[in-house]
C-alpha cells in the first residue's frame, strides 16, 4: 500500500516540477524533482527530470552543479529533445568526452560526505558514480562530468559533494595545480536486495583501479585515491 502511495506522489512530484520551473519557483522545482527521481527506471522522463534540474540549479545560482547537468544530458541524452533544448549559451561549454586521463584527487582536496535522501534509499536507488572536474589554481572544482553512473540522482548527489569540495594546503601535499581529478563514490541501501545491485567495474573491495595513465614515475605520491563508501546512515 505505502509504496503505490509513494508512487502516486512521486507521479505527482513530476507535474509540480514542470509547473515550479515554469514559474521560476527553483528551490521548489528542485525539491519536486528530486522527488519525482525516486524511482529506479525513469524511462522517458531521465532525460527530462536532467533538463529540468539544470535550470533549476542555473535558478538558484549553483552554476557548476547546473553545467554538470547540461553535460550529462549531452553525452548520455544527446539525441533527445531535451538535449536539443540546452541553451546556446553553454554548449560551447559542453566539449567532447575525451580519453580520461585524471589522476586520483589529492588528500588536500577535501569535500563533504554526498547526500544520500531517503526517497532513493527506499527506492533502492544505489550503485557507483565516477566524477571527473578539474581543480583549479585556486583549489576549487570546476568542469565537473559524470564518467559512469547507477542513476541520475545518485550523480546529482556527488555533483554537489565535489562542488563543495575544497583545496586545504594543511594538508601537506606537493601538488601542482590545475589538474584533472577522478573521485569514485558508491551508494548501498539497505532497501536494496543485494542480487538486483547494479555490479561495479571490478571487485567491490578495494575499488578497481584508475584508468591507464601516462605518469612519471618517479613522481611524489599525493595522497592516493580519494576513496569514500557511502552506506545508508
Amino acid at each position: 500500500m505505502w509504496d503505490a502511495i509513494r508512487e502516486r506522489q512521486r507521479v505527482s512530484s513530476i507535474s509540480l516540477s514542470r509547473d515550479f520551473v515554469k514559474r521560476e519557483e527553483w528551490a521548489r522545482a528542485f525539491e519536486s524533482i528530486e522527488r519525482a527521481q525516486t524511482r529506479r527506471q525513469l524511462g522517458d522522463f531521465a532525460p527530462e527530470s536532467i533538463y529540468l534540474k539544470a535550470v533549476a540549479l542555473a535558478g538558484l545560482g549553483r552554476a557548476e552543479e547546473a553545467l554538470a547537468h547540461w553535460r550529462m544530458l549531452h553525452d548520455q541524452y544527446g539525441d533527445t529533445r531535451w538535449a536539443k533544448r540546452i541553451p546556446s549559451e553553454v554548449r560551447p561549454l559542453l566539449g567532447e568526452i575525451e580519453p580520461l586521463r585524471a589522476r586520483a584527487a589529492p588528500i588536500a582536496f577535501e569535500m563533504p560526505k554526498p547526500r544520500y535522501g531517503r526517497g532513493a534509499q527506499r527506492a533502492s536507488i544505489a550503485g557507483p558514480v565516477w566524477v571527473e572536474y578539474r581543480i583549479d589554481r585556486q583549489g576549487e572544482p570546476t568542469d565537473l562530468r559524470v564518467v559512469q553512473s547507477a542513476h541520475p540522482l545518485l550523480a546529482a548527489y556527488a555533483f554537489e559533494a565535489v562542488a563543495s569540495g575544497r583545496w586545504r594546503d594543511s594538508a601537506g601535499t606537493n601538488v601542482e595545480l590545475p589538474r584533472r581529478a577522478l573521485s569514485p563514490f558508491r551508494f548501498e541501501s539497505l532497501w536494496m536486495d543485494e542480487a538486483d545491485e547494479e555490479p561495479l567495474t571490478g571487485s567491490v573491495e578495494p575499488w578497481p583501479p584508475p584508468p591507464e595513465q601516462d605518469e612519471d614515475p618517479d613522481e611524489e605520491d599525493d595522497g592516493g585515491w580519494d576513496i569514500e563508501w557511502f552506506p545508508q546512515s
